[in-house]
């Protein structure tokens, strides 16, 4: 929950923690699973189409994983469908993502005025 507050006409939003105790906490959690649950069935044959597509599009995995920073800086294995080509990808081995890194860092597209 967040509130405004006003610091030298400057507007401030504070955050309040929320005043959930602990069977509503557990509702909670219970409700937020069911629903993902429910969304995952629902959206299940999309994602088995687009992960055809990608694979009938282009060689590699069809999954991009990551490492991302979570709760209490805990890390934690991020998977996206793969958007990206894999020979312009290091992490996939691709052969031709170094020369054009290299590239872009010596142009002068990455110059601000």
């Amino acid at each position: 929950m967040y509130s405004p507050e006003n610091i030298d006409n400057i507007i401030a939003l504070e955050y309040k923690h929320s005043k959930l105790d602990g069977r509503s906490i557990v509702i909670k959690k219970l409700v937020d699973l069911f629903a993902a649950f429910i969304l995952t069935i629902i959206t299940l044959p999309f994602m088995i189409i687009i992960g055809i597509a990608i694979k009938i599009d282009s060689r590699g995995p069809i999954l991009y994983k990551s490492k991302r920073v979570g709760k209490h800086g805990k890390l934690f294995n991020f998977l996206k469908f793969r958007s990206m080509y894999t020979h312009l990808s290091v992490g996939y081995g691709g052969k031709d993502a170094d020369e054009l890194y290299k590239k872009l860092i010596a142009s002068d597209a990455n110059v601000r005025q």
